[in-house]
């Protein structure tokens, strides 16, 4: 026997590396989910030839037939290690677009636990037995590959092949046949249910942004251009005007009834029950367990993720040019705009496009070093962050000129798992034990975040009230945590959190959020709204008229009063999935696009 590879016959040997991505792509889409009954075969065989393609390409690359199929083995392993990791944290699959944002997630890499699971185990096992029987098949160098600019053709040429296949797939009529799910209400789906790899080169599709059927740029140039002007700002002194966008703070009632030992936001329930000078409800946001700038920017802007590719996120992709914002637009009223955020600057580049909104200063982590601050785990407490939003109040440059202060905490961010030395769990679900169970302990955990930040927006409200100038507060979640941390609220109702039915789904898309003010507004609760309408309301609680953009917009939430990237509702309750948008929401589209992308003139 002169190798390994001679304890096989010669005719067995040629099966090999054809075998090999055959058991790479059940090992590693083993360690994402079930497969079978999962994925139909007709799309395990499509997955499959795109395996066998991206083996040849390594082959036509490298030249040489073991190092492709282990090349092949380890890429693939390490991306769908991470994507298992990922889904573990965070409730998502990598998408195409996430790529943008891997210095981003890298900032809170340490704060997990990586403890592999059972399926991540047995998966990498069956890679591993790939990678062994690599060792097998004769180690084939052709002469044909030798030069590099045929082996750098070769593999151009099946990337072309793979290309061309993917543009194919995207095709209605094709993805309709081979049964793909496309669905932008359930995106962990794509993933599940159409394989790992055909599921991500499948979304590709979604980073093009297209000019939305029928617009015009002169059109909606004219639309906007002969919008009403409402009444102009309150007679008196302006407001102060602070934003909270509170990190993963939602009510967990929303997703299924429950008990707890203690109540988790008993000041914002107390709002929620009446309370003079305040608003409210729900907020309808377009992002869950992650993707925190996305609410931010619908929010700041009036736009909504509905009308952007599925999973995109313009802080990253779009916003490279001043656009229409709320800080630019009081800015111009007389404003000083500043915001803060108690993490690193260059987060979803928010140290570059915060400028780009119209924001005249940024405070960021190393700011928050110059003050005492406390943590809460890993992160800046938000009682310290309320803190600090009263001393830039009480030492602002320009004592005359009211201030907008725009903050996004991080207290509360994920993941739960685990106990802190500066850090007391006193809330727990009812009927649940956080040292027996990691799952009563992740929600344990999180329901006793939201405790804490609850007494510190109570605290901040009692400073404000004493306040000698008008202001108005409004807070809100940025989004829900992952649906992996309201396990047993959902096992206690009957839900599977990674089979959700519609109804639980619509709701893990729901935040509560309040605004107040020390001065007299409407008081008014149980709205429903979206985070793209929020800004419209803040705005005219505070007496402050509306750009011509937003006067569009708030004629659309007359009709429409909740629009994400999920779903949009009627003012009939009826409530449309994402890929059935109604046609009444056409002009918001192309308005929105008008704004982002082909608007040159100003900027409010």
């Amino acid at each position: 026997m002169k190798n390994i590879s001679d304890i096989l016959p010669g005719r067995l040997r040629q099966f090999i590396p054809f075998l090999v991505p055959v058991l790479l792509f059940y090992g590693t889409q083993y360690e994402l989910s079930p497969i079978f009954g999962k994925i139909t075969f007709t799309l395990q065989l499509v997955n499959i030839i795109l395996f066998e393609l991206i083996a040849l390409g390594l082959f036509c690359l490298i030249g040489r037939l073991r190092a492709a199929l282990w090349t092949e083995c380890g890429l693939i392993w390490v991306f769908a290690t991470v994507d298992a990791y990922l889904y573990e944290f965070r409730g998502s699959f990598i998408m195409p677009w996430d790529l943008l944002t891997i210095a981003t997630a890298m900032k809170v890499a340490d704060n997990y636990d990586y403890a592999p699971t059972e399926t991540m185990i047995v998966g990498s096992m069956v890679v591993l037995a790939a990678v062994l029987l690599v060792f097998l098949c004769p180690d084939l160098r052709p002469k044909a590959l030798k030069s590099f600019q045929k082996r750098l053709a070769g593999f151009g040429l099946v990337s072309c092949i793979i290309v061309s296949l993917t543009v194919v797939m995207q095709q209605d009529a094709v993805a309709e046949v081979l049964d793909i799910h496309d669905s932008l209400f359930q995106i962990n789906a794509a993933t599940k249910k159409n394989g790992m790899l055909l599921g991500f080169l499948y979304k590709t599709k979604y980073l093009i942004v297209d000019a939305p059927e029928g617009y015009s740029h002169p059109e909606v140039e004219k639309i906007i251009a002969d919008a009403p002007v409402s009444k102009g700002p309150q007679d008196g002194q302006l407001p102060d005007i602070i934003v909270i966008m509170n990190e993963a703070m939602s009510d967990p009632k929303v997703d299924g009834d429950f008990e707890a030992n203690t109540d988790y936001l008993p000041f914002i329930h107390s709002l929620e029950e009446g309370h003079e000078n305040t608003i409210t409800g729900y907020l309808n946001v377009s992002v869950n367990g992650g993707k925190t700038p996305n609410t931010e920017f619908e929010f700041l802007t009036g736009n909504s993720m509905a009308f952007l590719p599925e999973g995109s996120i313009p802080f990253q992709t779009y916003i490279s040019h001043k656009i229409d914002a709320m800080p630019h637009y009081l800015k111009s009223l007389g404003y000083s705009t500043l915001a803060m955020h108690p993490y690193d600057a260059d987060g979803w580049r928010r140290n570059l496009v915060y400028p780009l909104l119209g924001f005249d200063d940024m405070h960021f982590k190393d700011y928050f070093k110059k003050f005492e601050y406390v943590k809460i785990r890993d992160y800046v407490s938000d009682e310290c962050l309320y803190h600090q939003i009263e001393y830039e109040l009480e030492h602002r440059a320009e004592p005359d000129k009211p201030m907008f202060n725009f903050n996004v905490t991080m207290q509360n961010h994920s993941g739960y798992k685990g106990k802190y030395d500066n850090f007391v769990a006193s809330v727990t679900m009812n009927g649940t034990n956080p040292e027996e169970s990691e799952s009563a302990q992740k929600l344990g955990n999180y329901l006793s975040l939201m405790k804490y930040s609850d007494e510190a927006f109570e605290d901040f409200i009692e400073y404000m009230e004493k306040s000698d100038r008008p202001a108005i507060v409004v807070t809100f979640g940025d989004h829900q945590p992952s649906p992996d941390v309201l396990e047993d609220i959902y096992k206690a109702n009957g839900e599977d959190y990674e089979n959700l039915s519609e109804e639980a789904t619509t709701n893990l898309y729901r935040v509560p959020f309040v605004v107040w003010a020390n001065f007299p507004i409407e008081e008014r609760h149980g709205i429903e709204t979206s985070a793209n309408y929020l800004g419209n309301m803040l705005l005219k609680e505070a007496g402050i008229a509306l750009t011509r953009y937003r006067e569009r917009i708030d004629e659309y939430e007359k009709e429409y009063p909740v629009v994400t990237a999920i779903r949009s509702v009627d003012k009939n309750g009826r409530s449309f999935e994402a890929g059935k948008r109604p046609e009444g929401l056409d002009g918001y589209a192309r308005l929105e696009y008008y704004e982002i992308f082909d608007d040159n003139d100003s900027y409010y």
